[in-house]
């Protein structure tokens, strides 16, 4: 359900509380930082699946995805497309990056190579 369908958590007092919208529990919850300031994490920072291959692949995932890394191992190319993003890792190159969210990815190659997805 989206957000707007749940009410905000409130204090003692019926106070508005500190709180993030949580899209894997579908509900508000506290926001606890540290030192009295709010918790946060980046995008594309946490690590949601990773795989190695040397063969054309595509992986779908359930989650919306921010974060992408890739090591080619091998001598050939390896193209990755992520929404209407084409490019290119040649051998022995890394990329890692972050994107507008996505859940799908193209690997086209012969290549050896090891990737990950990060939320």
């Amino acid at each position: 359900m989206p957000h707007n369908t749940k009410r905000i958590k409130t204090d003692i007092e019926g106070k508005a509380a500190p709180q993030v919208w949580n899209d894997d529990i579908d509900d508000y919850q506290a926001n606890n930082g540290r030192h009295g300031a709010a918790s946060m994490y980046q995008l594309g920072s946490i690590v949601h699946d990773a795989w190695s291959g040397s063969a054309n692949a595509t992986k779908t995932f359930t989650k919306q995805c921010f974060g992408f890394a890739l090591k080619n191992d091998g001598a050939g190319d390896v193209v990755v497309t992520i929404g209407t993003l084409t490019f290119t890792i040649k051998a022995g190159e890394s990329f890692n990056g972050n994107f507008e969210p996505f859940s799908e990815i193209t690997i086209a190659t012969t290549s050896a190579y090891r990737a990950l997805v990060a939320r």
